[in-house]
């Protein structure tokens, strides 16, 4: 840890000198030998110790590119950078580095307070952090529990040496007070819930990797970690409807060949959303909260062929282990493995280095757009890892903290100043193309010629790797496998037609409801396609009518139109509903069932029944009000009519689910009669009789026994009703 920090401390320095980049909405005029001649800017002051200034003879300050000679009052002028505050670096007439700080609207000053909060931002990882902590950190910086030791240091190192910021020292000074308050991110990372789901779906998480199902025939995978990963989804199995098997793709093993169906980038996450506590608890890992990035659903139907299909979905990116890959996943292990080396830990220290902090985040999305967005960078920082096979060897073996310490020192020791000289002039062309338009720019030329003169400061440097460890990142990749595999069980989705059996008398309706056995995606919605042989009669619904139509409803309801008597024996009609998810314009099928209905030459016919509770009330001296009230025990009621004399009838209880209850029969003299309609009464739960002279009291109990009904909805739902017509 001790002499990481140094390269924290120059390394990242020396970078940041290599500044941004933007167009010039006021070209400057090639005459003008003012850099900042037209763009708006900050004057910033110097401020060194009493008694200790060194010669500042030709002294300048630079900041995104730009160069502006310091006055005979210690002023100098910095572009204003709209999106982010912007380091400033103060350099005397040979290209020394004296002072660094980051400027903003609140803070134009560079002093040796600036330049210890810069060196502990970069020393603590700065670079790699998400843009909108940076700004956080210098807020709380004070605050930090080591804060005033490490201002002392920097302070008496200055007064030693003028020129410290070239000494090593510093970063070793640094590196003892740091030590022994490495992140503890295992136990500050917080798990979320695993999700539920009817798909068959292996959904542990692993290597920060979740699967889930988010509708019928939808699965998405959501990551936690700071890791790039690719899916190969592979369909390894199905069942046909006549129960066989058969094996369409086998792992593991190298000589597995086959092409994926599906190859899924899953996004990477690249920044925080939310912490709590202050700057230095989250860099310390006692606030780091768990979040999730996911993929757009994705689709695994069954063919109309297959009963149940079998899907893995191998998951590949860096971390330990690595075997039983083809070849395919070989390849793309390799490729994730320098996109990761050079966009999460090169990246970081070219693009704050080169103070386009924000414009390189606004291209961390997905996986290919990073690509897209570094691609020249990573086709040069390859070629140099090809060439340095100890540090090849390390990127594959994850140990990347070591890697880029070797990077840079190899890469400087064997290529010299041009290496460096690539890295940023690359870096530099990339942001140039890519920074917003509405940003002062110089013209390319200069830009890449300055990212020259800023790298050659590297040779007054000793160059070693950054301070801390890249915590986050490395935990994530270290606590993850190179490959995962999670295995989906698509099955047919058993669609219920209830009642399976039901019989109805000629010129009465019976309800039909479609059941389905799992769960539907938001957007997601379920049409069923209803028919009937309707030899006897029709279905129909609030809306539709015929032999078959498409409809947003479960139930539908069969109707018997043959009449009474012109009933043959064994008068059976059929009713089938296929059903289909609709998402859009597309349209799959989940599967189909059939309900048998029986035409019985009786009268036979469905009602529903309503609530009632008993309440009467009777006049008397001892009440206030002259009155007195009694409600008792209530239940259920259905009235209906018949145009036939009965001698009784018999009573069958349908419950929601379409199940019954057993018959029972009843004479015509055991129902209570209302003029033409005759009322069939069952009385729910024991004997209860409440008295009181209080109408207000009367009226709250009635709303309890009504509400104690209303919870037996499912079971009081319909009622058969068939007549015994008399002799």
């Amino acid at each position: 840890m001790k002499n990481k920090v140094i390269f924290s401390l120059f390394f990242g320095l020396f970078l940041c000198l290599s500044c941004g980049t933007e167009e010039d909405p006021n070209p400057q005029n090639p005459a003008n030998n003012d850099p900042l001649a037209g763009i708006n800017t900050f004057t910033v002051s110097v401020d060194f110790p009493e008694g200790n200034q060194p010669d500042l003879t030709d002294a300048t300050i630079w900041s995104w590119d730009r160069s502006s000679t310091l006055d005979d009052q210690n002023q100098g002028e910095v572009v204003i950078f709209p999106s982010e505050p912007a380091f400033s670096y103060l350099f005397d007439g040979q290209d020394r580095l004296l002072l660094i700080g980051l400027i903003d609207n609140d803070q134009q000053k560079i002093d040796l307070n600036s330049t210890a909060k810069t060196l502990l931002y970069w020393g603590l990882s700065g670079p790699f952090f998400e843009p909108e902590l940076a700004t956080r950190f210098f807020e709380e910086v004070e605050s930090f529990p080591i804060w005033d030791d490490w201002r002392n240091e920097v302070e008496q190192a200055f007064l030693q040496d003028p020129y410290f910021l070239a000494d090593p020292q510093v970063g070793e000074r640094l590196g003892k007070l740091i030590e022994g308050i490495e992140p503890n991110f295992p136990n500050a990372r917080i798990n979320e819930d695993t999700k539920a789901s009817d798909l068959l779906v292996d959904g542990d998480i692993k290597s920060g990797l979740q699967v889930y199902q988010t509708g019928l025939s939808q699965f998405e995978v959501a990551n936690t970690f700071r890791r790039r990963v690719t899916g190969f989804l592979y369909k390894t199995k199905v069942i046909d409807e006549s129960g066989e098997s058969k094996v369409l793709n086998e792992f593991p093993g190298l000589s597995n060949q086959k092409e994926a169906e599906l190859k899924i980038e899953i996004p990477v996450v690249t920044g925080i959303t939310s912490f709590s506590g202050t700057v230095y608890e989250y860099l310390l890992g006692n606030t780091e909260k768990s979040f999730r990035v996911q993929t757009d659903p994705i689709d695994i139907p069954l063919n109309l062929d297959e009963k149940q299909a079998i899907w893995q979905l191998r998951t590949i990116g860096m971390g330990k282990g690595g075997s039983n890959m083809n070849q395919a996943e070989i390849s793309e292990r390799t490729k994730l493995v320098m996109l990761t080396f050079t966009l999460d830990f090169v990246v970081p220290l070219i693009a704050d280095g080169l103070t386009a902090k924000a414009t390189a985040a606004k291209n961390t999305g997905a996986p290919k757009t990073q690509q897209d967005f570094w691609e020249a960078l990573i086709i040069a920082v390859a070629g140099y890892v090809d060439q340095m096979p100890s540090v090849s060897q390390k990127v594959q073996d994850g140990e990347l903290s070591e890697a880029v310490k070797d990077f840079f020192n190899i890469g400087y020791n064997q290529f010299g100043s041009i290496f460096l000289e690539d890295l940023a002039r690359v870096a530099a062309e990339i942001i140039y193309e890519n920074a917003p338009a509405n940003l002062p720019k110089p013209s390319l030329e200069d830009f890449s010629k300055s990212a020259v003169r800023k790298a050659k400061i590297l040779t007054t440097i000793d160059l070693m790797l950054k301070g801390s460890d890249y915590a986050r990142k490395v935990h994530d990749i270290k606590s993850s496998k190179s490959l995962e595999v999670f295995e989906i069980t698509a099955r047919e989705i058993e669609i219920n037609l209830e009642p399976r059996e039901s019989k109805v008398s000629p010129e009465n309706s019976i309800e039909l409801t479609a059941f389905i056995k799992s769960s539907v995606a938001d957007g997601q919605v379920i049409e069923y396609e209803w028919s009937t042989t309707g030899a006897y009669g029709y279905l129909f619904d609030d809306i539709h009518e015929g032999k078959n139509f498409s409809s947003s409803k479960r139930e539908v309801n069969y109707y018997a139109s043959v009449k009474a008597g012109d009933v043959p024996d064994n008068a059976v009609d059929t009713v089938r509903v296929s059903t289909y998810i609709k998402q859009g314009p597309n349209r799959t099928k989940i599967g189909e069932d059939i309900a048998i209905v029986q035409i019985e030459d009786k009268i036979q016919f469905i009602t529903g029944w309503e609530i009632f509770v008993p309440v009467s009330e009777r006049e008397t001296s001892l009440s206030p009000t002259g009155v007195e009230y009694t409600v008792s025990t209530g239940g259920f009621e259905a009235t209906f009519t018949t145009e036939v004399e009965p001698a009784g009838f018999q009573f069958q209880v349908i419950r929601a689910d379409g199940t019954r209850a057993g018959i029972s029969t009843r004479s015509v003299d055991q129902l209570e009669r209302d003029g033409e309609n005759y009322i069939h009464r069952v009385y729910v739960g024991s004997i209860r009789v409440f008295k009181t002279f209080n109408e207000a009291q009367k009226d709250e109990w009635v709303k309890m026994f009504t509400e104690e009904y209303e919870e037996l909805r499912s079971v009081y739902h319909q009622v058969e009703v068939t007549v015994i017509p008399k002799n």
